[in-house]
Formats: structure tokens, C-alpha cells, sequence
């Protein structure tokens, strides 16, 4: 397929991507327990607030340690008027980006992440490749990840082993960058080795791309040409067909275009992969799924064979949310949440362990539901009339902020302040406060 002719000024869609949360971003660090500490007065130092729980052997609750934490950690990033403009988490490592306005020199932009480093998924690497690592494979507290000293990072999307960094140069072009595992060329640069720092993608150098989303061992970007019309690319792991381009192929080292979406001007809205699955929302509310369906993920009915082409998925009314989990899907529909997939833990939020093969409204959480997103085997949805979090599924690790572990095979409220924004991660979760 020829390269695309692309507008050079770019502009970001909203991404409703497994365990991702894009608003646009800068850098942080978390206040000292002394706000004093850093020669500065109190008041300077209280930033915004982050709500992590859940699994934390790979430090990715970001508290500076790796110990089990039975309940809701609480942290605050930046001065005053700093607010959290970007998360994002779906295996064992966590993404922020944070906007400050007391650093000044964030205009060079930077990202900040923690967790699980062991395919330099962080990038903090300072060789090319691994097994050259950052010397930490576990990173536990929030570390600077390869300033971006000339560019805006406007999305992010965490893997389960690789990261995607989507940014823009001072002159409006996007640039998209990748890192960490890339044993089924997830990466998108044409090999299977893995890298511990940034690579930049440059099948994407010169295009407007829109949006990204980074899956277990794949991914997907979203471009759109000259004319503003939406074009779809696939790479990495595809033995489920989860990339969509009609075959299981094992997997791509290089982007492929997918087709059978109808494309036109800005025709894709989001775009979410769990790695096994995938969902495309589009502008007009439909939904087109791909992937694995044991389980009924892809809300197409009784066909437990993967699905290597884009299928709409039957619904009446137009979708306003996706989110691709492990072997489940979450939709916002009719100002609530709709549900498919494995329900072994609950994660569907039906007060059984049914699995759903078509998407169905959960009782109770319309109309006013704004963001979701489907873990491993948990979920988060959040209402943006209330601010309010609420889980549904396992509970084991604490991932839905509960005291007990048990599973919630309905949805209950997350005990924190007032929530503006949700990222479920594989068995951990995070909040950012109001």
C-alpha cells in the first residue's frame, strides 16, 4: 500500500484503550512526606492526587517499594495547579504524564513510569539494546523515561511488555516511539529484538498519526491522510487474527494496513487492543471487533473460532466508549456500561459468572458513565456526574481498592475522593483525583 500523504499538524483523538487514559502530558514526581523538605512553602507542593491498589511485586503502584499494600495508596504529584494530564497502565508497569505549571522548563517534555522493567518496557535503558538494561529490572518509585527534549508527548499506551509514546515536534509533525519486548515485532520496526530505549517507528515518519494502542504482544495505530480520512495498521503478535488482516499469520514486524473498516474523513474515533482482541470505535458509534472469541469477547454471538476480519458488532444505538480487557469488553452504551466475554471473577458486573456472547447493559450504571476499563479479570467505570469509581470482579490483589478478597460480582463503589480519570492495569489499578 503507498504511503500515505499526511497534514502536518496533528491533532488527538480521544483513545479509549485497555488500561489507558489520554489527556496530554509533562512530567512529575511525587511530593516528600515533609512538604517542607524541598525548600518550598507548603502550599507549593500540593499537587494532584493519584489513587494506586492492588499487586505491587514489580513496584508498579509506585510507592517506592515492592511490599503487598491491603489498601488504597495515596499519592500526590507537582505544585500547586499541576494536574495529570495523561495515565496509562496494563501489565506490570505504569504511565503518567503530568502538566506543571511551576516548571518552567517543561516545555521540554518528559514521561514518568514504575513497575516492571525486565523487557526495558520502561525505557530507561541506556544502551541501544537490552540486555544492556537500566540496572533496575523492578522500579519502584516514579523515574524520568527518556526526556523528550524537543518534542510534546501527546498519548501513551502501556503494553504488557512494550510501551508506545506518540509526541510532536515544534513544527507539528507526530512521531510515534516504541520500546521494551518485541518478541512478535509488537515494536513495529521490522525485527524482533527488543529495545530498553526509545525507537522511533519510521514507517509512521511523515503521517498524522491519531491514536495508539498498545496490546500484550501487538499493536495498533490510527493515521489519517491528507483528506483527514482514517487508515488502521496492525503489527505484532496475530495467531488469534487480532490484528484483522484476514489470516493468522504468527505475527508482523512491519505495520499492515487493515482493512474492511469503512474509511473516511475522521470515520474512526478509538481504538483498543488487549493483545488477543481488538475493538475499532467509530465516529458515527459503531463497533468493529477482531481476535480471539472464546469467551465471547468480541460481542459477536456463539462463534468460538477467532475472527480475522473487522465484524460490526450488532447493537442498536451508537457506542461512546471501548474497552478491549483480557477476554473481556466493556462499551459505554445508553449512558452506561455494556459488557461481554469471560465472567469468571464477576469482571462483567451481572451479579453471576455467566459469560456474556453479546454486549449487555449492566444494571444500575446509566446514564451518566464516562470512562471504562476492563482488566485482566476486573473492571473500572467511572460516573462524571458523581466522580465516583466503581469495580466489579477480582478483588484478590486488591485491584478494586476493597478490603476483603473475594470477587464482586457486581459493581461497587472504589472508597476515594472525588475521580476524574481510571486505568485498570492486569491485577492493579489507578485513580487520579479531582
Amino acid at each position: 500500500m503507498p504511503r500515505l500523504l499526511v497534514k502536518r499538524k496533528a491533532r488527538v483523538l480521544s483513545v479509549a484503550v485497555l488500561a489507558v487514559v489520554l489527556l496530554c502530558g509533562m512530567v512529575c514526581w511525587p511530593v516528600p512526606a515533609d512538604p517542607t523538605a524541598a525548600g518550598q512553602k507548603a502550599a507549593q507542593l500540593i499537587g494532584v492526587c493519584v489513587y494506586t491498589f492492588g499487586d505491587n511485586v514489580y513496584g508498579q503502584l509506585g510507592v517506592g517499594d515492592l511490599l503487598p499494600h491491603s489498601g488504597v495508596q495515596v499519592r500526590y504529584y507537582g505544585h500547586l495547579g499541576a494536574s495529570v494530564v495523561g495515565i496509562s497502565t496494563q501489565g506490570t508497569h505504569t504511565l503518567i504524564l503530568l502538566k506543571d505549571p511551576m516548571l518552567v522548563w517543561t516545555v521540554v517534555n518528559s514521561l514518568i513510569g514504575f513497575g516492571d522493567n525486565h523487557e526495558g518496557e520502561l525505557g530507561l535503558s541506556p544502551g541501544p539494546t537490552f540486555p544492556v538494561w537500566y540496572p533496575a529490572t523492578k522500579v519502584p518509585s516514579p523515574t524520568v523515561i527518556a526526556p523528550f527534549s524537543t518534542e510534546q508527548v501527546l498519548a501513551i499506551s502501556a503494553g504488557f511488555y512494550h510501551t508506545l509514546v506518540l509526541s510532536r515536534t515544534a513544527s507539528g509533525v507526530t512521531k510515534l516511539y516504541s520500546f521494551g519486548r518485541n518478541a512478535a515485532g509488537q515494536l513495529g520496526i521490522g525485527t524482533t529484538d527488543g529495545h530498553g530505549m526509545r525507537q522511533e517507528v519510521t514507517f509512521f515518519s511523515g503521517m498524522n498519526v491519531r491514536a495508539i494502542s498498545a496490546g500484550g504482544e501487538s499493536s495498533l495505530v490510527l493515521v489519517e491522510d491528507v483528506y483527514g480520512n482514517s487508515h488502521l495498521y496492525g503489527f505484532g503478535w496475530n495467531l488469534l487474527g487480532q490484528l484483522g488482516l484476514g489470516n493468522t499469520t504468527p505475527y508482523y514486524t512491519y505495520p499492515q494496513p487493515i482493512s474492511g473498516i469503512p474509511s473516511g474523513p475522521h470515520s474512526i474515533s478509538a481504538i483498543s487492543t488487549s493483545g488477543m482482541h481488538s475493538l475499532v470505535l467509530m465516529a458515527n458509534g459503531d463497533v468493529y471487533s477482531f481476535g480471539m472469541n472464546s469467551n465471547g469477547q468480541l460481542g459477536l454471538g456463539y462463534t468460538s473460532a477467532p475472527v480475522t476480519t473487522p465484524t460490526k458488532i450488532p447493537m442498536s444505538g451508537p457506542i461512546k466508549g471501548i474497552s478491549a480487557g483480557w477476554r473481556h469488553s466493556l462499551f459505554i452504551y445508553q449512558g452506561g456500561v455494556a459488557s461481554c466475554g469471560l465472567n469468571s471473577s464477576g469482571q462483567l458486573g451481572f451479579g453471576d459468572k455467566v459469560d456474556r456472547w453479546s454486549p449487555t447493559l449492566i444494571p444500575g450504571t446509566a446514564p451518566y458513565t464516562t470512562a471504562i476499563s476492563a482488566g485482566w479479570i476486573h473492571s473500572l467505570y467511572l460516573n462524571g456526574l458523581t466522580h465516583t469509581a466503581y469495580g466489579c470482579g477480582s478483588n484478590a490483589s486488591y485491584q478494586l481498592g476493597l478490603t476483603a478478597t473475594t470477587v464482586y460480582l457486581s459493581p461497587q463503589v472504589i472508597p476515594v475522593g472525588a475521580v476524574r480519570a481510571i486505568a485498570a492495569g492486569w491485577v492493579h489499578s489507578l485513580l487520579v483525583g479531582m
